[in-house]
């Protein structure tokens, strides 16, 4: 969750603004994990593209998260070849390599993905990805951070060569995502720039642009024909203040809008979401959250359907 904060101007709330840890769809996170065997030296550097607790949960082994070593595609494009874990059952070691590994005693378990045999014309910055070992510890590291290859080094590994280049970073994307550096801190990232979130919701004038896609303003209009908003309007008084003095001051929607983009830049907020008009979510250098409204539209029971039920799923 981000960082959250409200202001002077009644439009805004305090609120907190969710985005989902997503990344790209063609990029995954290379996660660099750690076990160690407590009754011996046996260790276990592992490189992968699973999470740590599907790793833990599905093998029933106790890794720890280390950092991020960059990341993979998950799809062959062109520039690239696919890159593999592989496994030794009885010295418990992880190896991720390309496919021309064959070491004895060990076994290809998946694919982790895809990485580029060289560093020109890539989408984002890539870096060499290692491949270290230790016989006394019976481990392969294959690690592509500088304190990756220091710990390797410093450990007396010795290095088998590149593996293959891996993305330091995402893609540049028009889309906002959460997204992990490799120095395992988490960021909005967008555009290529790393940020925080700074966001409030309900920033509206009270008029008919609603952020829930009209169905307030609409309700209310069909009772009051002057109504803005079921927020904002006075039934006592037959109108809508703060709509109408906006209006007033402001000339239109969209003078509104933009002032109101320029009081939230200058406030050093970045993101409007629940809530928010439209029109100023359309506006330059702002990130946006839309509003999943699900449960308060089930108020009329008779149209709320089984939710463990098959039509559901």
């Amino acid at each position: 969750l981000p960082i959250s904060s409200f202001s002077r101007d009644a439009t805004m709330i305090l609120a907190l603004t969710l985005f989902l840890p997503i990344v790209s769809s063609d990029v995954i996170p290379l996660n660099l994990l750690f076990w160690k065997d407590p009754r011996d030296r046996t260790q276990d550097n592992y490189a992968t593209t699973r999470p740590v607790y599907d790793v833990n949960t599905l093998d029933s082994w106790n890794y720890l998260f280390v950092r991020r070593e960059g990341y993979l595609m998950e799809n062959p494009t062109e520039g690239t070849r696919p890159l593999y874990v592989y496994y030794n059952a009885p010295a418990n070691d992880h190896v991720l390599a390309n496919e021309t590994f064959n070491e004895a005693g060990y076994s290809r378990l998946y694919l982790a993905g895809h990485a580029y045999t060289t560093t020109n014309n890539r989408p984002a910055p890539v870096t060499p990805l290692y491949l270290y070992y230790s016989s006394s510890m019976h481990d392969h590291f294959s690690c592509a951070t500088k304190m990756g290859i220091s710990q390797a080094e410093a450990a007396r590994y010795e290095n088998r060569g590149i593996v293959a280049y891996v993305l330091t970073a995402e893609p540049p994307s028009e889309f906002a995502r959460v997204t992990q550096d490799m120095n395992g801190v988490w960021w909005i990232a967008q555009k290529g720039r790393h940020s925080l979130s700074v966001g409030v919701n309900h920033v509206n004038n009270g008029g008919p642009d609603d952020g829930v896609g009209g169905r307030e303003s609409s309700t209310c209009r069909r009772a009051y024909p002057n109504c803005g908003d079921t927020l904002s309007y006075a039934p006592a008084a037959k109108l809508s203040p703060y709509y109408q003095s906006t209006i007033a001051r402001y000339e239109n929607q969209s003078v509104w809008a933009r002032e109101t983009r320029n009081r939230l830049l200058e406030w050093n907020f970045n993101t409007v979401s629940g809530w928010s008009a439209t029109i100023v979510e359309r506006e330059p250098d702002l990130l946006y959250c839309h509003l999943l409204d699900i449960g308060t539209t089930w108020f009329d029971r008779s149209t709320m359907g089984d939710v463990f039920g098959d039509e559901m799923s």
